[in-house]
């Protein structure tokens, strides 16, 4: 089902509801942009994260897929959503665009027209915080002068007549019987610099309305009347903000109800949906790490599942989402029936799939989560949630649960380097074909940018292996003194 700022409103309620009932959600965004990110296969983890967290920093969220899942004994009901997003016109955020990415989604019939015009508008914290201080903060009728901030002199002479001007005819006003006075709209800093020049006793008895976009309303009011008064603007403002908060409502909602959720390749989508909806990604990747699994507990990743259940029998084309639902879909179509809701659009009819709209692949990435609960074990999949795949990479995830990785081997600890620079060298080629044939290499790569070969070593004494072909005069280097050449000679 398509959503967008049309219809989100008159359905956000029947959506909340859906997150409470369902028992997981798949998910999927579309990016204006993701490049350039520049990852080596040899980043530490921090440096990904800090790369990837620019990344999510500089390009915006074009439309969102959330799936919900609902289990009935040995059946699934699946509601798909598909919403377009645009960010609150209420802050001044930039927009980034990526033509490549642009490129990609036209191909995939994305309509630009509907993310810019009709996108619902979201807020993070950060931004939220910032729009009710403006918004509240900046009430005419709770201004007070002796804010440092709002003190303003006029030293136009045009302004200098207006003010003199209004004055005038509202001191008129004030000595009359009249309760009401309409003015010409005015330029909001002559209106507080009139403000500020009248007495504390004074500004206590007017209201000022400023609903019409060619003038102000000044009133009479009591006391009590103009503390009602504020508190109902008050109020107008905060329902006028939560609009402006838009689809973070629902991940606020996902976050309250504890609800598992589940992507494919999806640490970038996971960086994003933080940056946008939770609050601005911090910079240190320990107090990311803390405060992501204070929101999302339970995050899946079903193309780390799939590579690490297949890690000695790999199939690249079997990792990609569309291969790996299909490889699945046949084993399983039988034995678990998945079915759309209804009364939403039914993808599963052959002429309606759509890869990389986000709904449709955030609903076979939960397919294929279901598939591989059976396929690998419930205890296989909950044993490896919060594990995020990392591609062009020697870790085999970015693990959430633990900072140090101590489930998975850090592949940073078993990796040799061999620098090629000496590679037309006869007896230099003949050392590394040596070295090649040990059977402790589990995977070679070659680094063509850097010139090097890295080699995956499964074994317990690296160090000996080192030793042993140093002395034969090999150019090879664990990980670690190959990086501090790199700073050396980059400080150099």
């Amino acid at each position: 089902m398509e959503i967008t700022i049309d219809n989100y409103f008159t359905i956000e309620s029947e959506i909340l509801e859906d997150i409470n009932k369902c028992d997981f959600i798949g998910f999927d965004l579309e990016l204006s942009g993701l490049f350039p990110t520049f990852e080596s296969f040899i980043d530490e983890i921090e440096e990904r994260f800090s790369k990837l967290r620019k990344i999510a920093l500089k390009y915006n969220i074009i439309q969102v897929g959330l799936v919900f899942f609902f289990k009935n004994e040995n059946s699934f009901v699946a509601k798909p959503y598909n919403f377009y997003v645009f960010p609150s016109v209420e802050i001044d955020k930039n927009i980034g665009m990526e033509i490549e990415a642009l490129n990609f989604n036209k191909n995939h019939g994305c309509d630009f027209n509907k993310w810019i015009i009709k996108g619902i508008p979201y807020l993070n914290e950060d931004e939220l915080k910032k729009l009710c201080d403006k918004k509240l903060n900046f009430n005419i009728n709770q201004y007070n002068p002796k804010n440092k901030m709002k003190k303003i002199i006029l030293f136009k002479e045009n302004d200098k007549k207006i003010y003199n001007e209004i004055k005038k005819i509202f001191d008129e006003f004030y000595n009359s019987n009249s309760n009401e006075l309409k003015i010409e709209k005015i330029q909001r800093h002559i209106l507080i610099y009139f403000l500020n020049n009248l007495s504390e006793e004074i500004r206590n008895k007017i209201f000022i309305e400023e609903n019409n976009k060619n003038f102000i309303l000044i009133k009479k009011v009591s006391n009590e009347e103009k503390v009602k008064k504020i508190n109902l603007q008050n109020e107008n403002i905060l329902n006028k903000i939560k609009h402006e908060k838009g689809i973070k409502i629902l991940f606020e909602k996902i976050i309250e109800k504890k609800k598992k959720i589940v992507g494919h390749n999806c640490l970038v989508d996971i960086l994003f949906i933080y940056n946008n909806f939770i609050e601005t990604i911090p910079k240190d990747f320990k107090i990311f790490l803390m405060k992501l699994l204070n929101n999302f507990n339970e995050i899946y990743d079903t193309k780390f599942l799939c590579c690490y259940y297949n890690k000695n029998n790999i199939n690249e084309n079997d990792f990609h989402l569309e291969g790996l639902y299909l490889k699945l879909f046949q084993e399983f179509k039988d034995k678990i029936n998945i079915k759309i809701h209804e009364k939403f659009f039914n993808y599963f009819e052959s002429e309606n799939k759509k890869f990389h709209q986000a709904d449709y692949d955030a609903l076979v990435t939960g397919c294929a989560f279901i598939y591989m609960n059976e396929k690998y074990g419930k205890d296989f999949v909950f044993n490896n949630k919060n594990k995020l795949n990392l591609i062009k990479s020697i870790f085999v995830c970015m693990n959430l649960n633990d900072y140090k990785y101590d489930e998975l081997k850090d592949n940073a600890n078993n990796v040799l380097v061999i620098n090629n620079i000496n590679n037309n060298n006869p007896e230099i080629t003949s050392k590394i074909t040596e070295f090649e044939k040990e059977p402790f290499i589990t995977k070679k790569y070659y680094l063509s940018k850097e010139n090097i070969s890295i080699y995956l070593i499964k074994t317990k004494s690296i160090d000996s292996i080192i030793q042993t072909y140093k002395t034969k005069n090999l150019p090879i280097l664990t990980l670690k003194e190959y990086k501090s050449t790199i700073t050396t000679t980059t400080k150099i």
